[in-house]
Formats: C-alpha cells, structure tokens, sequence
C-alpha cells in the first residue's frame, strides 16, 4: 500500500494534482523558482553532489521547501524512454541509484537515516545473491542467474558509498 501511495497509482492518471516531485525529463519550472532555490557555488539550480538519480527529487525538495509547488499537469506528454543506456551495465545503474537514493536521504533526513537505508539495501542485495544462487543450483534460466549474481556482486562490493572524488570533481566544491 505504501508503495502504491508513493507512486500514486491510486489516483486516476487524469487528475491534474499537487505532488511532491516529477520526473526530470519532464520538468518545467519557474525561472524565478529556480533562481530562488540556486545554491551559491552552483552553477545551476541541481544539486551537482547528485551524479544520476535523486536530483530531480532534490530540486523539488527545495522548490516546496521555498514556497513554490509542484504540479502534476496530464495533458502535457513527454515521451521518455527511461532507463534505455543506464539498462546496458545493471551493476553501475544500480550502484549510482542507491548512491543518490542515499545522498537524498543523508542531505534531507540525517546521517542515521542515510546509514539505515544503505543496511537495508546492502541486506536486500545479499538477500538477491543468495535467491538468484539458489534458482541457478535449480537450473533455472542458469545464464541470467550468473549475469545477476555478478552485478549484485559488483554493486555490494561498492557499498554503496560515495564515489571517490578526483581532483577535477574536489575543485568543484
């Protein structure tokens, strides 16, 4: 149910709402809104702490956080064809998604939180390498069970937490 609720798949598609955030890719905003929400040292109005994930969900953060709101308009339509390149290497899609998901968490709720949710990843990925392990001793679709096995691998090895910073990304901040 909470799942449902956060995706709002309860309500019907049509209904023009106030939400909490969109999809980047179909974004509109406010000049004036982003103006007003630009962090000094940025260039721009997102968080560049963000590499891929999260920042959408930051910038509207903020956007509400200053006042303004974030509609949901149906009748506008925006073709996206999410996830088409980052599908193409699953261990770095999934190792940058919980990165940012973890940032957000850090940065909005607090180390502790930040700590729980990467527990509760690192748990869930294990808990996948030992599900995936046990369908490939079954013989069930061998090939894809390997495939997943070595990205959760890669992913855990990460643990999910933030990339090391090089001298060109350290003389941005």
């Amino acid at each position: 149910p909470w799942q449902r609720r956060l995706q709002m798949d309860d309500w019907p598609a049509a209904f023009r709402q106030e939400v909490d955030w969109v999809v980047g890719a179909a974004m509109l905003a406010r000049r004036d809104a982003l103006e007003e929400i630009r962090q000094t040292d940025a260039v721009g109005p997102f968080d560049e702490s963000f590499f891929m994930y999260s920042e959408e969900t930051d910038l509207c953060y903020r956007i509400k956080q200053a006042g303004w709101r974030i509609l949901y308009i149906p009748e506008a339509v925006v073709i996206h064809y999410e996830g088409r390149s980052s599908s193409q290497v699953v261990a770095a899609r999934d190792i940058h998604f919980y990165r940012s998901k973890i940032r957000y968490y850090e940065k909005w709720f607090g180390a502790r939180w930040a700590m729980l949710l990467r527990l509760f990843i690192l748990w869930n990925f294990r808990s996948q390498v030992v599900i995936e392990g046990a369908k490939w001793l079954l013989g069930h679709k061998r090939e894809l069970r390997a495939k997943r096995i070595i990205a959760y691998r890669q992913a855990l090895a990460s643990k999910f937490r933030p990339a090391e910073r090089t001298p060109s990304t350290q003389s941005k901040q």
